[in-house]
C-alpha cells in the first residue's frame, strides 16, 4: 500500500505526516493488502463563524472495487485526521463485509444449482 500525503493551503509538517501515516495504517489494519494507493489531503478551509478549520480527505483506491472516501472537518488537523481515519475504517469494513457476502452467496448458489452458473462451464465468477 502506497500512502500519498499532501496539503493545500496548509503546511504539512513532518509531525502531521507521521501522525497521518500512523493513524491511516492503524485504521486500515488487515485490509492493507487490498489497497493499492491511499491519498491523504489536508486542507485549511474557511469555517464561517468558526474561523479557519482543517478538512482531511482520505481516498483508498482498492485493487478490486471502487474507491472508498472519508472526509472530516475539525478545528485541529490531528482531530480531522482521526475522524477521517475512523470513517475510512467503517467504509473499508462495510466494503469487506459486502464482498464476503457476495462471495459466500456465490458459493451457496453453486451448491444449490451447480449447473446454472457460468463457473460450472469453465468461467470464473471473479
Amino acid at each position: 500500500m502506497r500512502i500519498d500525503i499532501a496539503g493545500h493551503v496548509f503546511n504539512v509538517t513532518g509531525a502531521v505526516k507521521s501522525y497521518a501515516e500512523l493513524r491511516v495504517r492503524d485504521a486500515v489494519g488487515y485490509l492493507e493488502a487490498r489497497i493499492d494507493t491511499l491519498c491523504v489531503r489536508v486542507v485549511k478551509v474557511n469555517g464561517g463563524t468558526a474561523g479557519e478549520v482543517t478538512r482531511c480527505r482520505l481516498v483508498a483506491h482498492l485493487f478490486a472495487g471502487s474507491p472508498i472516501c472519508s472526509v472530516a472537518t475539525a478545528a485541529d488537523p490531528y482531530l480531522a485526521i482521526d475522524r477521517a481515519a475512523a470513517g475510512l475504517y467503517d467504509g473499508l469494513k462495510a466494503a469487506d463485509v459486502h464482498r464476503l457476502r457476495a462471495v459466500s452467496g456465490q458459493a451457496a448458489l453453486r451448491r444449490a444449482h451447480p449447473t446454472s452458473l457460468p463457473s460450472a462451464s469453465g468461467y470464473s465468477l471473479r
